[in-house]
């Protein structure tokens, strides 16, 4: 039973990937014993498994005891720590302090259960110190990783990545090579080394065809990736090419034998850099695939095509044209597109794909077209509906109409929802006439009269006869799409062609004696 002057005590423990030494049950067996030894009862727990000590950013554990002290949600005035480098490896020693500090400041004291630090200005000395050298600890840990990795890859080995299009990870023991490693398999000795070996015969083929398409046949990346998939070669998952992809192909030097590796920096915490291209590390690891000449003519092209720089409104005006045809935007749709600039161009113009949606007004997160007036999410029966009522209102559907209706979905919500506009048409009782110009004709279960058409025949009703000429002016339409509205009154026993005086009356039409108009009007 707790004693009635025991103090309640928190204990925050952390392990990263350093040893067993720190494992969580190892800290939390310490941290008992001084609490026995101390006189505290230990009545919360917070812990970061697997967390870096640099930073607090990352540590959900370190978050929620600060917020629990300052908030006074807590229920505790003691927090046990098993040393400073567990509080943290900060590279700045003060922003060790300042979260002790804080806790102090409410009350809350931090203490280090294998570390005694006296009071007064000696010991604030000596914690300083300690949180200098766990901090050092972590710079020197990174540099030896860095380096090693070097050595690894100095040695022919790859020390990360996914293979490229083309080449596949093989595993290197110390009997020589060994299986080649499938996507996500890992080797099978952590002793083991990995290296990029050639992959099959048709994707260095396709890499092949990759740069003659570029260089000597002039095509863009988009139109290549085009072509691949016209011819039904597809990417190693099977899946169709894309502008990035044929991108990737053309900038990697593995086709001429170089693996180049050190071309991003990150200190600890601090943000990834790229480094100038001069200081970047390549190593002999494969036998070349192209000539050297063919590889350089490709960079030549790309470095001549990096110089064309588009002003950022005219790419912003090119994203609002595509936003406009497809009602929504994607990664996926902006890279189909020819008519605007890749993804990557984008992001590193904008500094990130969201942010160009959000100097054209686009929210991602919130399409229009998909909710009805309550809010709620259109269902498939909503979407039909809404495609029966723009037939109604403008008379004719085709793919233009459809792509500039706001109250309708983009093309590729008609391809995912039913196969194609054209099945759409066939789910809400749209036919394809086929023979007028995509013009469309509702038939069948629901077939309603169009305002166009009511028109017409209110216009009949006036004047004893209308011909193609003026049906054309009276609906401001096309004169294909005006004989089509004639003629299709005319199958319905509503009007009829000819029959009247005058000479040519075999051009007009006329409504018949026997037309149920009330079907109509």
């Amino acid at each position: 039973m707790e004693g009635p002057n025991k103090m309640r005590a928190a204990q925050y423990l952390r392990m990263s990937t350093e040893g067993q030494q720190y494992s969580l049950g190892n800290q939390a067996a310490a941290i008992a014993g001084y609490a026995a030894a101390e006189g505290l009862d230990i009545v919360a727990t917070y812990k970061d498994a697997g967390k870096s000590g640099v930073t607090a950013g990352k540590r959900d554990g370190l978050q929620a005891l600060l917020h629990d002290a300052l908030s006074g949600l807590g229920t505790f005035n003691v927090v046990l720590v098993l040393d400073v480098s567990r509080w943290g490896r900060f590279q700045d020693p003060d922003e060790a302090a300042h979260y002790e500090f804080i806790c102090r400041s409410v009350g809350i004291d931090v203490r280090y259960c294998a570390e005694a630090f006296e009071p007064g200005p000696s010991g604030s000395i000596m914690k300083q110190l300690k949180r200098v050298m766990a901090g050092e600890y972590s710079r020197e840990l990174s540099n030896k990783t860095r380096f090693g990795q070097y050595r690894q890859a100095d040695r022919g080995f790859v020390i990360g990545g996914v293979a490229p299009y083309g080449f596949r990870r093989q595993s290197v023991g110390p009997d020589g090579p060994g299986a080649i490693l499938r996507h996500g398999e890992q080797r099978s000795r952590a002793t083991d080394a990995v290296r990029w070996t050639l992959g099959p015969a048709e994707e260095i083929a396709q890499i092949r065809q990759i740069f003659d398409l570029y260089v000597h046949k002039g095509l863009a990346e988009k139109a290549i990736a085009d072509r691949l998939t016209a011819q039904g070669k597809a990417w190693q998952d099977g899946t169709p090419w894309q502008r990035h992809r044929v991108k990737n192909v053309l900038q990697c030097e593995l086709v001429i034998g170089n693996y180049v590796y050190g071309k991003r920096i990150q200190f600890l915490n601090t943000p990834l850099r790229w480094k100038p291209k001069s200081e970047w590390k390549r190593t002999r690891m494969v036998e070349p695939i192209l000539k050297p000449g063919l590889f350089a003519a490709a960079q030549g092209k790309r470095a001549s095509m990096a110089g064309r720089r588009f002003a950022d409104e005219r790419l912003l005006d090119d994203l609002r044209s595509l936003l406009h045809r497809e009602k929504a935007l994607t990664a996926e749709i902006i890279s189909s597109s020819r008519r605007t600039a890749s993804v990557d161009t984008y992001a590193k113009r904008f500094g990130s794909l969201e942010e160009a949606y959000h100097r054209i007004g686009y929210d991602p997160t919130y399409r229009a077209w998909l909710r009805r007036p309550d809010g709620r999410r259109k269902t498939r029966e909503d979407v039909l509906a809404d495609l029966r009522a723009l037939y109604e209102e403008t008379g004719m559907l085709n793919g233009r109409i459809v792509r500039t209706a706001k109250q309708l979905p983009s093309m590729d919500y008609f391809r995912r929802h039913f196969g194609s506009l054209s099945d759409a048409y066939v789910a809400a009782g749209i036919e394809v006439i086929g023979l007028k110009r995509n013009a469309r004709k509702l038939t069948g279960v629901g077939w309603r009269f169009t305002s166009r058409e009511k028109s017409v025949v209110q216009a009949l009703q006036e004047k004893k006869s209308i011909s193609v000429t003026e049906t054309m002016a009276l609906l401001h339409s096309s004169w294909k799409f005006a004989q089509d509205i004639l003629e299709r009154l005319q199958d319905l026993n509503i009007v009829v062609r000819g029959g009247g005086a005058p000479r040519d009356s075999n051009k007009r039409y006329r409504l018949l004696e026997t037309a149920e108009l009330f079907r109509i009007i």
